[in-house]
């Protein structure tokens, strides 16, 4: 049995997959079990897979005879572990080849049940990572619970820069979410793990190179439009069954709900914003009649959300659409026959002569 089960579930990566599983082959931690789940990928991720399986002894190989979706792959993977701790990668990301290493040094140093780790956005077209700030670095090196520090669940959900134990995840049931056009699954995974851990450990070190570029994911598919509201409607559930944690997570819960809600609203096609702004004050309207509702929401959000749930059409006027960047609001480009004018604020500051042929 080895010490760490890593999960990688895999659909039409063929153009990262290398890069991925060079990064977990490597590790300098080399006593690992790789679970590997092909997820029917159309395109040549399964021959590299195979690639690997010739190379390396460690990994186990899931090939679904359909496609079941990322939830029910990586959930497949969980129940397949063996290892004392799990890790789940994504096959679009890579890792640092020490972070298990190191990671797992703090997890058993520390007797932890979690262990979770910063991560960059990582730009493949340009390799360039983007360091990114975090929660953690305010509660870093110290063991606790989540009525010590209930602000960690501020942070990224980030469930693929962490190890677990697996007897906490299959213990307390944290899997992901099983449904048809499962998405941001992370969530109630995230809180789930920081609800049930009764000792947690961050580092604000970034091991793991998260992709933006990967026109496939899920954070760039503007379709799955009730998948984040499903989730917040099971997470809202849970957090109901566990009373005790209640005043201690709801609030951070309603935080990010509401931002996400509203960041789903700019991001989905125009043809389903207001059948999503429905549902979205439907839930709010639900959501405000709970006793603890007035002081759990936040207060810098309070004027926007009386205006969601009065004038639904005036907030998605001011709210629902991206907003245009400002330089593009400033500067205006006019092409015609003589040349090219840039205008600033309507007014004529550069011509450029025109160059034909």
């Amino acid at each position: 049995m080895a010490k760490l089960s890593v999960i990688i579930p895999v659909y039409n990566v063929e153009k990262y997959l290398r890069q991925c599983l060079d990064s977990v082959v490597n590790q300098t931690f080399k006593d690992l079990e790789i679970i590997i789940i092909n997820d029917c990928s159309p395109d040549n991720s399964k021959s590299i897979i195979e690639e690997y399986i010739n190379k390396d002894s460690r990994i186990k190989f899931i090939d679904n005879p359909q496609n079941y979706g990322y939830a029910k792959s990586v959930n497949s993977g969980i129940k397949a572990a063996s290892g004392e701790y799990i890790s789940i990668i994504e096959s679009d990301d890579y890792i640092e080849l020490n972070m298990y290493e190191d990671l797992l040094n703090l997890i058993e140093k520390n007797n932890c049940d979690v262990v979770k780790c910063n991560f960059w956005q990582f730009y493949g077209e340009t390799d360039k990572n983007i360091g990114v700030p975090t929660v953690f670095s305010k509660i870093k090196n110290e063991v606790f619970n989540i009525t010590q520090h209930p602000q960690v669940l501020q942070a990224h959900p980030s469930v693929w820069a962490a190890i677990y134990k697996r007897e906490l995840l299959i213990n307390n049931g944290v899997f992901f979410t099983e449904s048809e056009n499962g998405a941001y699954l992370d969530i109630l995974f995230t809180f789930k793990v920081m609800m049930s851990a009764e000792r947690i450990l961050v580092t604000d070190v970034p091991y793991l190179h998260y992709r933006q570029d990967n026109s496939n994911s899920t954070i760039n598919n503007p379709k799955k439009i009730y998948s984040i509201s499903d989730e917040y409607d099971l997470l809202t559930q849970y957090i109901e069954r566990h009373k005790d944690l209640k005043p201690y997570v709801n609030q951070y819960k309603l935080k990010k709900q509401y931002r996400d809600y509203k960041w789903n609203l700019t991001r989905i096609s125009p043809e389903y914003k207001k059948e999503f702004l429905t549902r979205f004050v439907h839930t709010f309207k639900a959501l405000s009649d709970d006793i603890d509702f007035e002081k759990d929401f936040p207060q810098k959000h309070k004027k926007e959300l009386k205006m969601l749930l009065k004038t639904p059409s005036k907030y998605m006027k001011k709210y629902g659409y991206k907003k245009e960047p400002l330089i593009k609001k400033l500067i205006r480009v006019n092409i015609n026959a003589t040349g090219i004018y840039v205008e600033l604020l309507g007014r004529q500051v550069v011509r450029l002569e025109r160059i034909n042929g």
